[in-house]
């Protein structure tokens, strides 16, 4: 779910950045490193009770980062 919100975010950047003004690309400097950390720890195997909520995914990943 996070992942999924994190390309959207992404994808308005973008698109604010092409449309409105180009002060808009700062943030990509922020979204894109939680979006490849997201989906870098996406792919590794979570404990059971840390895939139900995103509190759990979140504390799960900063204890491994």
């Amino acid at each position: 779910m996070l992942l999924v919100l994190l390309v959207i975010v992404n994808a308005l950047v973008m698109r604010a950045g092409l449309t409105r003004s180009t002060g808009w690309y700062w943030v990509l400097c922020i979204t894109l490193p939680l979006l490849l950390i997201v989906t870098r720890n996406a792919r590794k195997k979570q404990p059971e009770g840390v895939q139900r909520n995103v509190a759990g995914q979140l504390r799960w990943l900063l204890r491994i980062w």
